[in-house]
């Protein structure tokens, strides 16, 4: 009896031994294996940028893998009345699971550290972004942060000249002022409005027209006699957060005069020597054409000669000009026929505009 009593015993404890391994076996079995994701600690975009972030191809292939984007360790500051920044975040960073990659859209969000002119709600300094991975029970296996940073993008004024550090337009005085178009340079502009960033005397100068900068009328010396610039920035806003800027300098000068003949300044009196009879057999060196203001002479070339309305061949150089002073010059030649020859010359500004003059030459025998 005591034997049987000894190998139930027995038995009962193998049975409770079996059990009790089958069950670590099983908790070690279900235990997930964490991953590891690799991720840029910080990203840099300027805005309008999109970029691709390719995740470990050994994660394409765990089974049953499950991503989520958190943005809770950013300011959800209010964009409007109607979302949050971290409704932004959401609509521009997203996941692809087909491709396994996070996808950034920099366009739908705002550069860092900016202020709302019209709430003034400031952008954190940056986007953190947490990526994490779940198993299908929602367990964690892995995460992994991202420091995301967009710079302000640039725009453009159209025509204007960007050979220095500040893009720059000069402008004849007129009556009419000046415009400008403004290009966002391929910038998203949903939701978008241009306005500028001056000093209170350019402000009464200058406004915004949708995408064009316009000058007032009355904009520079009231004589129109002065040189006048004004300094501006041309901003591109979204939700009132400035997210891309160009700085611009509009310069008005005098009207140029450009001409063969006298201009006396004081009495605002032109006289023209534009039609000069010469000898046909003789070589001729006009006087130097007007320009005026002389601050603002710069070179001369050669545009065009005609003879009695028709082209003429100006082989061998008979016509030429002097590209510093813009004097004339006809060599004797025997292929020159009586006639009525017209000269085109073009005067280029120290500021880049460009005027155009003739000189009619009337050649005849004796």
């Amino acid at each position: 009896m005591n034997t049987i009593q000894h190998i139930l015993k027995v038995g009962s404890l193998a049975t409770l031994l079996l059990a009790s391994l089958n069950s670590c076996k099983k908790d070690q079995a279900s235990t997930p294996s964490p991953v590891e994701i690799n991720l840029p600690s910080e990203l840099s975009l300027t805005f309008g940028e999109r970029d691709t972030i390719l995740l470990s191809s050994a994660l394409s292939t765990a089974e049953d893998l499950q991503f989520k984007l958190d943005f809770s360790q950013t300011s959800n500051i209010e964009i409007d009345a109607s979302s949050k920044l971290h409704d932004k975040l959401a609509a521009a960073i997203t996941i692809d699971a087909k491709t396994n990659s996070i996808l950034i859209n920099s366009g739908m969000l705002y550069p860092n550290a900016t202020t709302s002119s019209s709430t003034g709600q400031r952008i954190p300094d940056a986007y953190n972004v947490l990526l994490s991975a779940h198993d299908a029970q929602g367990t964690k296996l892995g995460e992994a942060q991202l420091k995301l940073q967009v710079r302000e993008g640039k725009v453009a004024v159209k025509g204007a000249n960007n050979s220095g550090d500040i893009p720059f337009a000069y402008v004849l005085y007129n009556d009419q002022g000046a415009n400008f178009e403004l290009d966002p340079l391929a910038l998203p502009t949903q939701g978008s409005n241009w306005t500028i960033d001056a000093n209170a005397d350019v402000r009464s100068m200058v406004t915004i027209n949708q995408n064009s900068l316009q000058f007032a009328k009355g904009a520079g010396d009231p004589a129109q006699k002065a040189e006048q610039a004004y300094d501006l920035s041309a901003l591109l806003q979204k939700d009132g957060f400035t997210v891309a800027r160009t700085a611009f300098r509009v310069v008005f000068i005098p009207q140029i005069k450009f001409f063969f003949g006298t201009y006396y300044a004081d009495m605002n009196l032109t006289i023209y020597f534009n039609l000069i009879h010469i000898g046909l057999s003789n070589g001729y060196r006009s006087s130097a054409p007007t320009f005026y203001p002389e601050q603002y002479r710069s070179t001369f070339q050669l545009l065009s000669v005609s003879v009695d309305g028709k082209s003429f061949e100006n082989t061998g150089d008979i016509f030429s000009v002097d590209s510093q002073t813009g004097v004339v010059s006809v060599k004797k030649d025997p292929s020159l026929r009586a006639g009525s020859y017209k000269i085109m010359l073009r005067a280029i500004s120290s500021t880049g505009l460009e005027f155009d003059t003739d000189l009619t030459l009337v050649m005849s025998e004796g």
